[in-house]
Formats: C-alpha cells, sequence, structure tokens
C-alpha cells in the first residue's frame, strides 16, 4: 500500500480508497480489503493525514484471524490501522494504535 485517499460522496461520506503500487484502488470491507468501484483517483480527493505517514507499507489484505469488521493491518513504523464494528448498524470505525491488539 502506498497512500490512502479520502473522497468526498455527495451523501458527505468519505470513505478511505487505498492505492497499491501498481495503482490499484481498493476499499475497507468486512473481512479486509476489498474492490471499489472507483476506477482512478479523482482531483478532488485528499491524502488521508492520519494513515499516509506509516506508509508505504506491504500488508496482507486479507489479515488471519479476522472476523467481520474486526481486524487490523500492521503499517510502517509498528503501526496499526485497526477497524472495528460500529455503533449503527452498517457501520465500522477505524482506527491507529502503536502496539498490537491482544
Amino acid at each position: 500500500m502506498v497512500r490512502v485517499w479520502e473522497c468526498k460522496l455527495p451523501d458527505e461520506t468519505s470513505p478511505l480508497i487505498f492505492e497499491t503500487q501498481d495503482n490499484c484502488l481498493w476499499q475497507l470491507c468486512d473481512i479486509g480489503l476489498g474492490w471499489t468501484y472507483f476506477d482512478r483517483i479523482d482531483t478532488h480527493w485528499k491524502e488521508n493525514k492520519i494513515i499516509q505517514p506509516y506508509l508505504p507499507a506491504n500488508i496482507n489484505p486479507r489479515p488471519k484471524d479476522c472476523h467481520p469488521w474486526d481486524y487490523e493491518f500492521k503499517l510502517n513504523k509498528n503501526v496499526f490501522l485497526w477497524v472495528k464494528p460500529g455503533s449503527q448498524e452498517r457501520s465500522f470505525k477505524w482506527g491507529i494504535r502503536t502496539k498490537p491488539h491482544n
């Protein structure tokens, strides 16, 4: 993974779009990274300032021992990007942590 983008949609959500070195685009899904319906980076997209400092990183797009919307990716500098179920149906939350989840 070389870059993470935020793209504001008409419904005011801003999904994270992950870009690989070969310019493929991915999105978070229930079991890791999955295909996105975006086929190119748009000019209004912005780099995610929280995740970008820990890239580039080689990650497994389908983490071991994951449960639906409950997984993490190890990034550079020993930092982890975690994904958890959200408080509302069909939602999730994410964040960065410096220690592995036990």
